[in-house]
């Protein structure tokens, strides 16, 4: 399983995995990134549209791989958004925590829900 895998790195780790032989669930918040994924890689790839912020998507993420393959052996937590060097000036003060809130839940707090909805999957 890999999360942010609708381009740049999380896409080259999907394209890379298939062309060793794995068998991929590539996840993205966006479901139109990953529908290349699909029409590259076939039966090779499970494509999985999840919000990596929320206990529920990671969930709803990691049931999907075991749906489709039978198992779970790797979760590779790659998902994530960036400011693009915005300056603090440009940003409204009242938009500043809602601004960090997301910044942190897609960046931080998805990848500790990945791996603890992965848990016990991968275990298995």
């Amino acid at each position: 399983m890999v999360t942010g895998a609708g381009g740049g790195i999380g896409r080259g780790i999907v394209d890379r995995f298939i062309r060793e032989g794995a068998r991929v669930c590539a996840v993205d918040v966006d479901k139109d990134r990953l529908a290349p994924l699909a029409d590259l890689h076939g039966a090779a790839v499970c494509t999985v549209a999840a919000d990596v912020s929320t206990w529920a998507g990671n969930t709803f993420a990691v049931e999907s791989a075991p749906n489709a393959f039978g198992r779970l052996d790797t979760f590779i937590g790659n998902a994530a958004i960036f400011d693009h060097g915005t300056r603090l000036k440009a940003i409204a003060g009242d938009q500043i925590g809602p601004a960090a809130a997301e910044l942190l839940g897609v960046n931080l707090v998805g990848y500790l829900l990945g791996v603890r909805a992965a848990m016990e999957a991968l275990r298995r």
